[in-house]
């Protein structure tokens, strides 16, 4: 992910993880036998996703399915710093990146904004994994006067993976402010990874510079 504080089974979705796999009728559940760490399979996938997300899920071909289940398999898949290697080698896959921009609204001389940043990880339209970093702040002029909170939050439909997060922020000289979550992807017998998200803004709700995970 270029990707929750506790990537470890934290938050009301969670991560769905399953020790037998019975498939969905009809459609073949592919894990690969590599020897090397637990894999997932159709039937978990169906099983993790919910509401619109497990309906279009539903609606894939059997082939689609044990395409997505092959680039979730793939230890890079969510993996910091390895978004340009993974989009470059499967075209079912997007990492979409969007952020707040300044309002259009009358503006005031001083008063509270909140800006962000969110990445989403999606294979054919679908997404399995996003993490957003926000941050509140006051403002005076076009100064950032203080911030009021600055986090992480995230879900993720992965089976077998875990995400953890820690965010902090800070205003500079020029009263421009910045906020950044560092973001942690632990998966069964593999090393943990990280990857740090954020954004700086200054008093007027533009976004200065970001950083992708």
């Amino acid at each position: 992910m270029r990707l929750c504080s506790g990537l470890i089974c934290r938050g009301a979705l969670g991560i769905a993880c399953f020790g037998l796999s019975f498939g969905i009728a009809g459609v073949p559940s592919y894990a690969a036998q590599d020897g090397q760490h637990d894999q997932v399979t159709v039937d978990m996938v169906d099983a993790s996703l919910s509401g619109s997300e497990q309906q279009a899920w539903r609606n894939l071909s059997a082939d689609q399915k044990n395409a997505t289940v092959r680039i979730l398999n793939e230890s890079e898949f969510g993996n910091p710093g390895a978004v340009a290697d993974m989009e470059g080698k499967h075209s079912e896959l997007d990492v979409a990146v969007s952020s707040s921009s300044p309002s259009d609204e009358v503006t005031v001389a001083s008063g509270e904004r909140e800006s962000w940043i969110q990445q989403d990880w999606k294979i054919f339209g679908i997404t399995y994994t996003s993490a957003t970093t926000k941050m509140g702040y006051t403002y005076q002029d076009s100064k950032v006067v203080s911030v009021e909170r600055c986090y992480g939050s995230y879900y993720n439909y992965v089976p077998l993976r875990s995400i953890d997060h820690n965010s902090w922020s800070s205003i500079d000289a020029n009263g421009q402010a910045t906020c950044k979550t560092e973001w942690s992807l632990s998966r069964p017998l593999q090393g943990t990874v990280y990857g740090i998200q954020g954004l700086r803004v200054d008093g007027n709700g533009n976004i200065l510079e970001t950083w992708e995970v």
